[in-house]
């Protein structure tokens, strides 16, 4: 075997696919390529995720395995210029010329390089790289990293109602992304990618791209101009996280805009710890007070809010929860629903929605403002 490639071209190629390669996995040879030349393709895979991307040659009829990191790192370190490979008779090396500089890699048999199976393409439909990384970015922070509840560890996806959703949750907080689709999609199953092997998706997609995406009971797949990446998904119940979102109603409304509460709550973070809470309030026709109190000290606020009625309540949140709702959502105005017992306060806009729960050794339920002579005429707007 003797094939003569640009290095620059090369290098493109398996920095795409090199990240798969350095997840760890039971089999070593999951840490190399294999360059398949009759079929013109480079493939990756560590048995959760598989890439494989189109690889242009002079019609060689061979097929080699090499150590991703090694070549990746030799290829770094070439002059931008064409790189020769040539095959020994025994098949165990590949020799790397490049100039005066002569390299030897130690091959890995490719029969024993794990079989890939791509998904029928035909039953794709499209999204743009720009919203599933949009997707990622405002979902994946919600994601929990507690392996004792191994589904909660991944990504939801699915297609439902013409619409593709991704949704995060810990358990504590919620996040989700709904996306319409063009076209007439039938809804798909629930799947789950590990939080882990998102961000592999996310770095192998381009802003530009337009990606095809098959969901079935097993795996997801995307496609792009450049690659193919297939992801294995988590066997369990994912929570209802429709039932979560629909129980808040719309009994209980205050909109209040993004902007402040966020840099009131920027204002409270230097006070916080772990352990300390951040109390929400309204105990009159006034605006909305937000209340820390820390060994390091207290801070209070109150920020202009308008309430749908009169209703008093005092809840208490983990700061960071709270403060990642907020500073995800994009919309100028927040629309909070909250309930008038324990429950999961929710904010959304358009297409993206974030819901966090109170903490409920805390929790007062909600009440109606004691005083019916009330001089509030301005049907719950603070002044």
């Amino acid at each position: 075997m003797e094939v003569i490639l640009d290095r620059e071209y090369l290098q493109s190629k398996v920095d795409l696919l090199k990240g798969i390669t350095k997840h760890k996995s039971l089999m070593p040879i999951c840490r190399s390529l294999l360059f398949d030349l009759p079929g013109n393709t480079m493939s990756a895979t560590n048995l959760e995720v598989s890439a494989v991307t189109s690889f242009k040659t002079d019609g060689e009829d061979a097929k080699v395995v090499i150590h991703a990191g090694t070549l990746s790192e030799i290829l770094e370190n070439l002059k931008d210029q064409e790189v020769k490979f040539t095959r020994n008779g025994d098949e165990t090396m590949l020799k790397i010329e490049h100039g005066r500089t002569e390299i030897g890699l130690a091959l890995a048999d490719p029969k024993d390089f794990p079989e890939i199976q791509v998904l029928n393409d035909t039953e794709a439909f499209s999204l743009e790289g720009k919203d599933i990384l949009r997707g990622i970015r405002k979902v994946l922070y919600a994601v929990s990293d507690d392996e004792d509840r191994y589904v909660l560890t991944g990504m939801f996806m699915q297609v439902k109602g013409g619409q593709f959703r991704m949704c995060g949750t810990d358990g504590f907080r919620l996040a989700m992304l709904r996306k319409n689709i063009d076209g007439d999609t039938p809804d798909s199953p629930q799947i789950v990618i590990p939080g882990k092997n998102v961000k592999i998706l996310r770095d192998m997609i381009e802003h530009n791209d337009t990606v095809g995406v098959i969901i079935n009971e097993e795996k997801v797949q995307f496609m792009t101009a450049r690659a193919t990446i297939i992801f294995r998904t988590l066997s369990g119940a994912y929570p209802d996280y429709e039932s979560a979102v629909s129980k808040t109603g719309d009994q209980n409304v205050m909109i209040i805009k993004r902007v402040h509460l966020l840099d009131c709550l920027k204002r409270m973070v230097p006070l916080s710890g772990k352990k300390d809470s951040l109390r929400l309030s309204r105990m009159g026709p006034s605006g909305l007070t937000v209340r820390i109190d820390s060994d390091k000290g207290y801070a209070q606020e109150t920020v202009d809010c308008e309430f749908n009625n009169k209703t008093r309540f005092q809840m208490e949140f983990n700061l960071e929860y709270l403060y990642d709702a907020v500073e995800h959502i994009e919309a100028d105005q927040l629309v909070v629903r909250y309930p008038r017992t324990y429950g999961a306060v929710v904010m959304d806009s358009d297409d993206y929605l974030c819901l966090v729960m109170p903490l409920r050794e805390n929790f007062t339920p909600i009440e109606e403002e004691a005083s019916k002579g009330n001089n509030d005429k301005t049907g719950g707007k603070n002044e």
